[in-house]
């Protein structure tokens, strides 16, 4: 929750595209503001979304940090900085531990899909991450964090006028969860963050904002034996909006965004020759026009269209790769009955490669009072399938498999068919000519809300998500030399359901408390009916008889807890103008792998037993130029090899200073 959730005012434009008081708002919406950040001391993205009520963190195997929302996999979760889509993705995973918080406004978030506004890859919500904007004032600020594994964060801002430019570095030695073994969890990175603003008035009624970002990482890279090497990462944005009002009822936008994503990884041999080297190249090109109508008091019309132009490059492609994706969006937001908001949405999606998608959505907000009021949402989302499940070529011989995407699956199979490497096909032609098509989700949410007074309020949410052809990996054939051959198909139909409570009571002027809970249940349907009919087996120990599992030893989809809660008490102390927070997050029991081998996650798996997370901070303002902050994260010091992003106690301390401010 945020702290200025008393505040009624707050304004959010992510769910509608238009600036929306958040408490009418008919959807599942949460923003924290910079006043929580800078009360925390959090230094990434992926650390205060993790605080929030039904987001959970899920590392990657190459060791960056997605976001689960409502039980959905990181690849469901729409990503935006300032409105625009950031790229990059690992494995369908994007690294949030890339994006700092030392130049954020405001991170808005939106449950339930919303393809009916932002097309692909928002089966599970969106996430916007909107920077500061210019506001013609001059400013000055410098920032310096030191904490464990020698991490130091150094932030720079300076604003004068229409002008912005901020500029962060983060490093860290990292650490080592397991020094039993050759691999270290955590390798030393550094990170580097430089971004600029300008705002061009055009007249009275006209503006453009130019935005420029790069970002870049680079971090060492060592493989157990004599290799070693690094991974490096470049990114760049560059986002023009130009916004012009014809009149007091019409607005209209015009964007224009490109950005480019760059990794590469290379491992050298003892005597520094190159020994495999891995690039990926990923570019997205965005222009849109949006324009919004408003009828009377009560009813906006928006209307939108663009087109995505995508490429990727990478060395495991059959060849460099494009998509190009037109799209067209409407939506109503009105109100009826002097009280009832209504809001309508459709969007089309056309492809050059896979089929057209039609995404609507509807939601409504009932206030039955001044106390109580009932929300509710259906929507629809999708994800296309992205380029590793379209054109991979990946052959791992020392495991003993390979991978082939379903557009390389045609030309390559044919090819070793020919050359005598394939032993055996296990599927039927007709499914190796299957085209792959998008996931699907068909969302509900359902809500009360509850304002008591300015210092009570109490927010319910209920939701469920049927998800259709999710894309999984088979076995297709075995070559000659033993190794197994897999690519991508349509089949599962996964479901995820639960309940998320908010609760924000002010106990004085001095001392408030937020708390939020989640009950989540996640799991493969056919799965579910195989357990159900009695047909997965699992034993107690590896020597004694097998049985089979009940409904209720079934645990359905990996790295899901059944309970979450989050609780966060703030305030500040009499006559020291000292600040502090107190935050604690809880996890229960869940399963990572299918330790027995059939093909569920099961009591009878290693599970990773419920934890908690305990952090604590104090800040205070010095002479009006000074500010001083520290902090304890992971008081508890909770350490656990299969979650790598939790390396132990951290303690850290910070200083802000304000050179200049008219």
């Amino acid at each position: 929750l945020d702290s200025t959730i008393w505040d009624l005012e707050e304004v959010i434009v992510t769910a509608t595209r238009t600036k929306r008081q958040l408490s009418a708002l008919p959807l599942p919406a949460t923003i924290i503001g910079s006043k929580e950040l800078l009360a925390t001391n959090i230094r990434r993205v992926s650390d205060i979304l993790e605080e929030q009520t039904g987001l959970v963190m899920v590392p990657d195997f190459v060791g960056g940090l997605g976001v689960q929302m409502q039980g959905m996999d990181p690849d469901y979760t729409l990503i935006l900085i300032d409105g625009m889509p950031l790229i990059g993705r690992s494995a369908g995973s994007l690294d949030l531990t890339r994006l700092t918080v030392g130049n954020i406004q405001q991170i808005e978030i939106v449950k339930g899909a919303s393809s009916s506004l932002y097309g692909s890859d928002a089966l599970a919500g969106v996430i916007n991450i909107i920077t500061h904007q210019p506001d013609q004032k001059i400013l000055g600020k410098l920032g310096y964090q030191w904490g464990r594994f020698n991490s130091h964060d150094f932030n720079a801002n300076y604003q004068h006028g229409p002008f912005q430019f901020f500029a962060n570095q983060y490093s860290s030695s990292g650490y080592d969860l397991n020094p039993s073994d050759e691999w270290v969890t955590i390798e030393p990175f550094r990170q580097t963050t430089l971004q600029s603003k300008y705002q061009l008035k055009l007249g009275q009624r006209a503006a453009m904002n130019l935005m420029g970002r790069f970002y870049q990482q680079y971090q060492d890279y060592n493989a157990p034996g004599e290799l070693s090497g690094a991974t490096k990462i470049q990114e760049f944005n560059l986002h023009t909006k130009t916004n012009y009002s014809s009149r007091s009822s019409q607005d209209h936008t015009l964007e224009w965004y490109a950005t480019q994503y760059q990794a590469e990884e290379y491992l050298n041999n003892s005597q520094g020759e190159l020994f495999d080297q891995q690039t990926f190249t990923q570019k997205l090109i965005r222009p849109e026009w949006r324009s919004n109508f408003t009828e009377g008091e009560n009813n906006t019309f928006t209307i939108g269209l663009g087109a995505t132009f995508e490429m990727v490059d990478r060395s495991d492609f059959t060849a460099t790769t494009d998509f190009r994706a037109p799209y067209l969006f409407i939506q109503w937001d009105g109100t009826v009955w002097d009280k009832v908001n209504i809001i309508g949405g459709l969007r089309y999606d056309a492809h050059n490669v896979y089929r057209n998608q039609v995404s609507p959505k509807v939601a409504v907000h009932i206030p039955l009072n001044e106390k109580w009021a009932i929300k509710g949402s259906m929507g629809t989302g999708y994800k296309a399938p992205d380029f590793r499940q379209l054109y991979f070529n990946f052959s791992n011989s020392s495991a003993g498999y390979g991978v082939l995407g379903t557009e390389a699956l045609s030309q390559e199979l044919p090819f070793l068919k020919q050359r005598g490497e394939i032993a055996s096909i296990l599927i039927s032609g007709a499914s190796l000519s299957e085209t792959l098509n998008p996931e699907r989700s068909t969302n509900f949410n359902l809500g009360i809300t509850f304002e008591k007074n300015s210092r009570f309020n109490l927010n319910f949410n209920g939701f469920l998500n049927e998800i259709r052809d999710l894309i999984d990996t088979r076995l297709i054939a075995r070559k000659t030399n033993g190794q197994q051959l897999f690519s991508y198909y349509n089949v599962a139909k996964v479901r995820t359901l639960g309940t998320e409570w908010n609760i924000a009571y002010k106990v004085s002027d001095k001392v408030k408390i937020t708390g939020g809970y989640q009950w989540l249940m996640a799991f493969d349907k056919e799965a579910l009916s195989l357990v159900n009919k009695g047909q997965i087996y699992a034993r107690q120990t590896p020597v004694s008889p097998s049985f089979a599992l009940n409904r209720s030893d079934y645990l359905g989809l990996p790295n899901r807890s059944s309970h979450i809660i989050t609780v966060k008490l703030s305030g500040n102390l009499p006559k020291t103008g000292v600040n502090w927070t107190t935050r604690l997050m809880y996890r229960s029991s869940f399963g990572i792998n299918d330790d027995n081998g059939n093909g569920v996650i099961d009591q009878y798996d290693d599970l990773i037993d419920g934890f908690a997370i305990l952090d604590f901070s104090l800040n205070k303002s010095i002479a009006k130029r000074f500010e001083i902050s520290t902090s304890v994260d992971n008081l508890l010091n909770y350490k656990n090899t299969l979650i790598p992003n939790y390396g132990g106690r951290m303690g850290t301390i910070r200083l802000n200073y304000t050179f200049l401010k008219q």
